[in-house]
C-alpha cells in the first residue's frame, strides 16, 4: 500500500488497483491500463451505505 502526504492511499493486488482519497471515495481501476472499474458517489452528498456505480458513473 502506497499512502501520499495528502491522505491518499493506493493499493495494487494483481491487475487491480483501490484508489482511496483523503474524502473517503474508492475508485476501483485496471492497474495497467488505468481504466476506472467501479467508483464511489460522492460520499458527503448522502448519509447512508456506500453507492458503488460501473463506469465511475455519479446517477
Amino acid at each position: 500500500m502506497l499512502v501520499s502526504d495528502d491522505g491518499c492511499a493506493r493499493l495494487l493486488n494483481g491487475r487491480l488497483a483501490v484508489e482511496a482519497s483523503a474524502d473517503g471515495r474508492l475508485r476501483f481501476c485496471h492497474a495497467v491500463s488505468g481504466r476506472e472499474l467501479l467508483a464511489d458517489k460522492d460520499p458527503t452528498h448522502h448519509a447512508g451505505p456506500r453507492v458503488h456505480a460501473a463506469g465511475g458513473r455519479t446517477e
